[in-house]
């Protein structure tokens, strides 16, 4: 889950933990980090929030003006579909 928080920041979508709890997990704003501290693993409850999140920011991208326009549009549009993926693979993990 690092990689994708890391990866959010780097594109300007989170700006901290704080905000990525609330946004892309929809959790209370300190549950990544309490998480973290605890080396606990996310719920399964968030790890679907978050595909979910990823997955719809992904189609806004998609579906914008911009994207037709801007190859670095179209990129950070494949990226953010690629973290979902990433996602959803965790949870087919904890499920298996």
């Amino acid at each position: 889950m690092e990689a994708i928080y890391k990866k959010l920041n780097e594109y300007g979508f989170v700006d901290n933990q704080y905000e990525f709890s609330r946004r892309y997990l929809g959790k209370s704003r300190s549950y990544y980090s309490a998480c973290k501290a605890k080396r606990k693993a996310l719920s399964t409850e968030a790890l679907v929030n978050l595909a979910l999140a990823l997955e719809r920011d992904a189609a806004l991208l998609e579906g914008g003006r911009a994207y037709a326009l801007s190859e670095g549009v179209r990129t950070l549009a494949a990226g953010v579909k690629g973290l979902a993926g990433a996602a959803w693979d965790e949870v087919r993990h904890l499920r298996g």
